[in-house]
């Protein structure tokens, strides 16, 4: 995700070179959706990696293996979504501005 956040601030700040807290606020404006999630998803993995109930343990522990066997969890606390995007395709800095 820094590099992410370095394609996104790098061409915010290039669009608008000028007006540094314009290029800031388009940064946080892109990157809180997307920067939002994995700090969710890394709370609950917290928690869930910290249960003192043996029996919470066993069912996280079950919850798991279900979900690894019989197919892809888009919940916070996996990861594919992450190596999956393409920060290139989410925003309009693709396009090249004409000039």
């Amino acid at each position: 995700m820094a590099m992410e956040d370095g394609y996104i601030l790098a061409e915010s700040v290039a669009r608008s070179p000028d007006r540094l807290t314009d290029a800031l606020r388009d940064y946080e404006r892109i990157r809180m959706p997307r920067a939002r999630r994995p700090q969710l998803g890394s709370r609950q993995r917290a928690k869930e990696n910290h249960l003192a109930s043996p029996v919470a343990r066993l069912k996280r522990d079950l919850r798991m293996a279900w979900r690894s066997r019989f197919g892809k969890d888009k919940s916070p606390t996996q990861a594919e979504w992450l190596y999956e995007y393409d920060v290139s395709q989410e925003t309009d800095f693709s396009v090249k501005k004409p000039g």
